[in-house]
């Protein structure tokens, strides 16, 4: 924390203005000492010769995933923004009211051993930095035998140090939302287990409470935003673009008690770009079971989708070694784990996929959106192939597998020369051609 802290007092000091918000004071404490809070409401948007608590928060992030054993070579750099670290480096926050087992099932995910709250009363964002399995990767691995094999990686959040908030739900629900914006995803995880402390389990009621808070959240950060740009106009200033009529169509999806990823092309106009509104994040629900219990409970699911875990089994599972953990899926009838099904869900909630780089010195796989140009997935490599780009060298996972190698697969045409406008598919293996 010493860099970032010293780093925004430097900025301080140096007459800027940083947007701190509400947000990033609770995260960092009031570290960013005599800098000028101008966001007045905690919003996260953008201001003139400003920094915007994304940013910020983004900052904050790097500093934990150097703490949470990212490789030396993976390491975050100090203004290196978080998508920078591998072609897009995915923050899924966990949700949940409290006694659900979020971080029950955030520990299944991340294999910790269920670590003690913190001390003190502090809350603390706890981040667990995961693999995404993929059978291509450890078949090319098996064919390359690289020095290194590099997996896609998933970022989970879970926010700890507040179960003792229970009973005070503002002030939990306010921490809560709070530190949810930033995400690019969020996982609301629901009970479906009985509970001493809070009787029998109601997912669909936890649902549908959880997703009202949301939906509040946003409108009065859309009604708020509508009274500035109407006082804006009672003073003779015209607003710029599209964003009052967006916003009324915000809050009138709002007011209809729908959530705004339903209308995902209102959400991607960039006049709200720098909104992050918590209702049009994707969502994965998972319904967390008791042991025994295998059965998926009607939800009331809007644009989301519904994963089943057994969260206690399942944290137990990813704590055995490999043998120990196939011997227990079969005594309880898992054929599948969490993180697996859960790591998949989270991948395709953001539409993402991943093309392939192998070679004697590494074998990895690259995070990016679907659709993406072959120009700009070099650039998740590196900018200079980007800059530098002329071709791509493409062959097909499926077909270099079915010819063995990447000499017979050469040899039968399936090599093939790409240009900047190429839309790369998922399992692409690539090798760029570039020159600077």
């Amino acid at each position: 924390m010493i860099n970032l802290v010293s780093k925004h007092r430097v900025a301080s000091a140096e007459g800027e203005e940083i947007l701190a918000g509400c947000p990033v004071f609770r995260y960092i404490g009031k570290v960013i000492g005599g800098a000028k809070c101008v966001c007045g409401d905690g919003s996260n948007r953008r201001r003139k010769e400003g920094v915007s608590a994304d940013t910020l928060l983004n900052l904050w992030v790097q500093e934990k995933l150097g703490q949470v054993g990212r490789s030396e070579s993976a390491a975050p750099t100090p203004g290196m923004h978080l998508k920078d670290l591998n072609g897009i480096a995915m923050k899924l926050g966990i949700t949940g009211l409290g006694r659900t087992g979020k971080t029950t099932v955030f520990d299944a995910l991340t294999r910790r051993s269920g670590e003690s709250a913190p001390a003190g009363g502090q809350v603390v964002p706890a981040l667990g930095v995961v693999p995404v399995p993929d059978p291509r990767v450890d078949w090319l691995s098996a064919l390359y035998r690289p020095k290194k094999t590099t997996y896609a990686q998933i970022t989970y959040m879970d926010l700890q140090g507040i179960p003792g908030m229970a009973d005070n739900k503002q002030e939990y629900m306010s921490l809560l939302l709070t530190h949810m914006r930033p995400m690019d995803a969020l996982i609301m995880v629901v009970r479906n287990f009985a509970d001493p402390a809070m009787g029998a389990p109601d997912p669909a009621r936890d649902l549908r409470e959880l997703e009202d808070e949301f939906l509040i959240a946003d409108l009065a950060s859309v009604e708020k935003r509508l009274e500035r740009l109407e006082a804006e106009l009672k003073r003779g200033k015209k607003p710029a673009g599209a964003e009052k009529e967006l916003l009324e169509k915000c809050a009138e999806t709002l007011n209809a008690e729908q959530p705004l990823r339903t209308l995902p092309e209102l959400c991607a106009k960039p006049e709200l770009r720098g909104y992050t509104f918590l209702s049009a994040k994707p969502l994965l629900v998972i319904v967390n079971n008791s042991d025994e219990d295998d059965s998926m409970p009607p939800l009331p699911l809007r644009c989301a989708e519904a994963v089943l875990v057994r969260g206690k089994l399942e944290m137990e599972l990813a704590q055995l070694s490999d043998e120990e953990a196939e011997s227990f899926m079969r005594d309880f009838g898992i054929t599948e784990s969490a993180l697996d099904r859960v790591i998949k869900s989270s991948f395709s909630l953001l539409d993402l996929i991943s093309f392939l780089t192998v070679g004697e010195d590494e074998v990895r796989a690259w995070t990016i959106p679907r659709n993406t140009h072959a120009v700009d997935a070099a650039g998740a490599i590196h900018s200079d192939i980007q800059r530098g780009f002329i071709r791509a060298e493409v062959v097909a996972y499926e077909d270099l597998k079915k010819t063995g190698d990447y000499a017979a697969a050469r040899k039968q045409g399936l090599v093939r020369l790409e240009g900047k406008n190429y839309p790369v598919q998922d399992g692409d293996i690539i090798h760029f051609r570039f020159n600077i």
